[in-house]
């Protein structure tokens, strides 16, 4: 799910921009198979292959990865699932859509079931992407949202020292989490602070474009990769609040928020 589930993203994303079905017609079927292809392979629900939240912190040596393969993928895999069924609800195929919606309803609560540590409201090893990847991504149940949030605001103050702590995925929903559950002003001190790592960090020592590590030089150098472009989505949808309440903005939710 996190190398190849742009097949069933994109498309998506794709039509709610444009309103274009079309594109939902063309890649249907490949988006489809691609979800049967993860439900073949994890009977559990539960998906253990992957990257993982790619490049987080790390001195190069890609032996201090976290230990959040399960929960980046199985939570990319409950959206890439729900996708499919509003796809399928879109284009008139009510059996699909019925059968993907109860499928991402089955992933999510397995992963709560298997992955979650009621008395630290944690799952996995509790950094700080394996809150904001279920949180961002509808996997927590709404009785424990809060006590998930609130233990991933001490992560971050106590155990991170105000410091993000996330690779590409993490860092894409970070300041949307954040936003929503009333700490944009944590978010923004998070993205610009200075010190390693953070943007701030590579601005203060000259990037004019965004690096492929948080380091100046680590395992490896690009110093102009798209990856960590996501959090820009964020400055549209949360701080100018910008959103398309239907496909093709022919219905607009302006909704900023304000550090």
């Amino acid at each position: 799910p996190d190398w190849n589930g742009d097949m069933v993203f994109l498309p998506w994303r794709l039509y709610r921009q444009y309103g274009d079905v079309r594109i939902l017609e063309m890649n249907y079927e490949n988006m489809r198979a691609f979800v049967e292809a993860l439900h073949a392979k994890t009977p559990d629900h539960i998906c253990t292959q992957g990257f993982g939240d790619w490049c987080p912190p790390n001195d190069g040596s890609w032996e201090q990865y976290h230990g959040d393969v399960i929960e980046v993928n199985t939570c990319l895999y409950a959206a890439l699932t729900r996708i499919v069924g509003l796809t399928a609800a879109r284009l008139m195929k009510p059996d699909d859509a019925a059968r993907y919606a109860k499928l991402a309803d089955e992933i999510a609560r397995a992963f709560h079931a298997k992955r979650f540590k009621a008395e630290t409201a944690e799952y996995g090893d509790g950094s700080q992407t394996t809150a904001l990847l279920p949180l961002a991504l509808g996997l927590v149940p709404a009785d424990a949202q809060r006590a998930v949030f609130d233990r991933l605001v001490a992560t971050i103050s106590e155990k991170n020292k105000g410091r993000l702590d996330t690779g590409i995925f993490g860092t894409r929903y970070l300041a949307d989490v954040l936003c929503d559950f009333g700490e944009a002003d944590l978010a923004i001190s998070m993205l610009t602070q200075t010190n390693y790592p953070g943007f701030g960090f590579q601005i203060a020592r000259g990037a004019t474009t965004l690096w492929e590590q948080w380091a100046v030089k680590g395992g490896m150098n690009s110093h102009n990769h798209a990856m960590f472009a996501g959090v820009g989505s964020s400055f549209y949808s949360r701080l100018a609040g910008i959103s398309a309440l239907k496909p093709g903005f022919t219905e607009i939710g302006i909704r900023p928020v304000m550090p």
